[in-house]
């Protein structure tokens, strides 16, 4: 997938937010600490268990920009009783945390917030994302999470112009910035144009995709049509993407057509909403 703009551009909404009770504290101003926390309680009736409750909303404080980067949470007894819980389920979510990158703990200190990459993209040329990111100097990384054929949804139907006996090859990958993923992209590709795509082994680089579509099958990438909308993570794209469920999340959707206009992919890739500009 590269994400160009070279036509119209669309931008929608259509998150929404549930107001949930919250408790506050006021730490002052202690040079280093956040001078106010707020905490959704843990909801003892939930079938999500206690620990995933408290390490969600952390995450969504934390990736929402809401609490500074470099700044100390509450201390740990202070954290339990905000939430509600034990120390040990409260040591269980910030050592998840932890593993994500989102914290550090330090013996003596407490637990800091830790800075996200900050990755800027252009998305007027038609170049791979992965591209610029080299281009800037960060270190990237992507997984496949599946590569297949399917059925496509409607909307990648319709902008494939594909009828209704006709199948699509789909492929999903995890883009890593600075160890830290950063979006999850999904492409379906018309199976008629692209025999065997399915079964190709791509390398782990974001722009793999295109060059074997430009170099194997003559449909070279050439022009793009974009729209975003911002919407709230899944339980599961919040997993793969280490933030809360229900975080706001960019999706941009990109038709992409080859040098005869002819469409030959459409992409949706999903973009956590901090440490990332896009420019247009």
């Amino acid at each position: 997938m590269g994400l160009g703009l070279q036509c119209a551009f669309t931008i929608g909404c259509s998150l929404k937010i549930p107001a949930l009770p919250v408790k506050e504290i006021d730490l002052g101003s202690r040079i280093g600490w956040i001078e106010r926390f707020t905490a959704v309680p843990v909801d003892s009736e939930s079938p999500v268990p206690a620990y995933l409750q408290l390490e969600q909303d952390l995450r969504r404080q934390i990736q929402s920009g809401r609490q500074a980067h470099g700044a100390r949470l509450p201390p740990e007894q202070t954290l339990a009783r905000l939430y509600g819980v034990s120390r040990v389920t409260l040591r269980q979510a910030l050592q998840r945390l932890a593993a994500a990158g989102l914290v550090s703990r330090r013996h003596g200190i407490g637990t800091i917030i830790t800075p996200s990459p900050q990755v800027s993209l252009d998305l007027r040329p038609m170049e791979s994302v992965t591209s610029q990111l080299r281009q800037a100097g960060y270190h990237t990384a992507v997984s496949v999470l599946a590569q297949g054929i399917e059925r496509a949804p409607p909307e990648a139907a319709q902008a494939l112009q594909l009828t209704n006996d006709q199948t699509a090859v789909i492929v999903r990958r995890l883009l890593r910035a600075e160890g830290s993923p950063i979006s999850i992209i999904s492409s379906w590709l018309p199976r008629v144009l692209f025999p065997g795509l399915e079964s190709v082994s791509l390398s782990p680089a974001e722009d793999s995709l295109w060059s074997v579509l430009a170099t194997t099958y003559r449909h070279a990438p050439a022009h793009g049509k974009n729209m975003l909308e911002v919407i709230a993570s899944t339980a599961h794209e919040a997993e793969l993407l280490q933030i809360g469920s229900g975080v706001p999340l960019i999706r941009l959707s990109c038709i992409v057509s080859d040098r005869k206009s002819r469409p030959i992919e459409y992409t949706t890739a999903l973009w956590i909403t901090t440490g990332v500009r896009l420019h247009f």
